[in-house]
């Protein structure tokens, strides 16, 4: 999760793995479930895409790397 803001970061471990409630949550940082809420939906859609970009390089570094397997194969015969 180090693509993600560390507030963001840390909102979802709370949440998501540390089962915190929301209302405990929110009381915590002084804010309303309903702003809770939203802060948690970008929190995901930031991991989303860190996780989209994430695995959009390994694929291009994958195919990259098919690429020479592929021009090795066909040079060295």
């Amino acid at each position: 999760m180090e693509r993600v803001r560390p507030d963001q970061a840390a909102l979802l471990r709370a949440l998501y793995l540390h089962d915190q409630p929301r209302e405990r949550l929110a009381r915590e940082f002084n804010i309303t479930i309903g702003t809770l809420n939203v802060r948690v939906l970008r929190a995901r859609r930031a991991l989303r895409d860190a996780l989209m970009e994430h695995s959009t390089t390994a694929e291009m570094d994958a195919q990259k790397f098919g690429n020479v397997m592929q021009y090795a194969r066909t040079s060295c015969l």
